[in-house]
C-alpha cells in the first residue's frame, strides 16, 4: 500500500504540530473542538494517511470555520478562542494549505469520490446559507398515502 497518492495524503509535520498543539490548548483551557475535532487532531498528530473523504472533510472545515480567525483571542496561546483551539485541531493554517492543495491533486488524478463529494458540499453550503431556501420551501410538502387534499 504505498501507492502515489496514499504518500500524498499523509499530513505533513506543520500539520502535526498545530494538531498537537490544539491538543494541549484544548486540555489546559478546556475549551474549544467537538469529539471529530480531536479524532482529527489524533489522527493528524500521527501523520496518518486520510482517506480521500477525510480530506475533502478537512477542506470544508476550514471553508466554513474561516470566520473563526476574526473572533476575540484567536491566535493568542495564553487565553485562546474556542475557535482558535478547533481551527487548530484540523491542523491550523498548515492544515487549511495542505488539504486544499491534496483535495485539488486527488480532483486533478480523476478521484471520483473526492470530486463528486465535492459538488455535493457546494450545494449543502448554499442551502444552509439561505441562498436556496426559497426554492425550497416553495414546494409543498409531499402528501402520505390516504392524506386527503387541503383545500385552500
Amino acid at each position: 500500500m504505498s501507492t502515489a497518492s496514499e504518500k500524498d495524503l499523509v499530513p505533513p509535520a506543520s500539520v502535526a504540530r498545530n494538531a498537537a498543539k490544539g491538543l494541549e490548548l484544548r486540555s489546559a483551557f478546556k475549551r474549544g473542538g467537538t469529539r471529530v475535532g480531536v479524532a482529527r487532531a489524533n489522527q493528524l498528530k500521527r501523520r496518518d494517511p486520510l482517506s480521500p473523504e477525510t480530506v475533502k472533510r478537512m477542506r470544508s472545515y476550514f471553508a466554513r470555520h474561516d470566520v473563526d480567525k476574526r473572533g476575540r483571542n484567536f491566535g493568542n496561546d495564553d487565553d485562546p478562542s474556542a475557535g482558535y483551539v478547533a481551527w487548530l485541531l484540523w491542523g491550523g493554517d498548515d492544515g487549511r494549505e495542505w488539504a486544499g492543495k491534496a483535495y485539488d491533486r486527488l480532483k486533478a488524478d480523476g478521484d471520483a469520490k473526492a470530486a463528486s463529494k465535492g459538488k455535493g458540499a457546494a450545494k449543502s453550503a448554499t442551502r444552509a446559507s439561505g441562498k436556496g431556501a426559497a426554492k425550497a420551501s416553495a414546494k409543498p410538502p409531499a402528501r402520505r398515502s390516504g392524506e386527503a387534499k387541503a383545500s385552500a
